[in-house]
């Protein structure tokens, strides 16, 4: 009987040592649970990161849009300026036809003027 409270004893004393591995094991998984957390969050922070890059990038692309905006408002500019100067130079042909005319005239005038004088 003192054999038999023995191997009770014994196979006790294994159950306990079983009980201490599942109580370590449980405690690995909780350890890697945690481990899978942080990386779950890491790899939030990393989509969000993408996320940052992606709106920087889109900033870049409006600032570009913006400058090529100043630059045809730039362009406009130019042509309305051209515009203008196109305006002057054909009010300046303008006068020259009309002193050509008044010319063309007084010579005219002139020559009747002289054929009078000659006779």
């Amino acid at each position: 009987m003192i054999a038999t409270g023995i191997q009770k004893n014994r196979m006790i004393s294994t159950i306990i040592q079983k009980n201490k591995m599942i109580a370590t094991s449980i405690q690995k998984n909780a350890i890697i649970a945690t481990s899978l957390q942080k990386n779950r969050i890491i790899a939030t922070s990393i989509q969000k990161n993408a996320m940052i890059d992606t709106s920087i990038q889109k900033n870049a692309m409006i600032d570009t849009s913006l400058q090529k905006n100043a630059m045809i408002d730039t362009s406009i500019q130019k042509n309305a300026m051209i515009d203008t100067s196109l305006q002057k130079n054909a009010m300046i042909d303008t006068s020259i036809q009309k002193n050509k005319i008044k010319m063309e005239n007084k010579t005219y005038y002139l020559l009747i003027l002289a054929d009078l004088i000659s006779v």
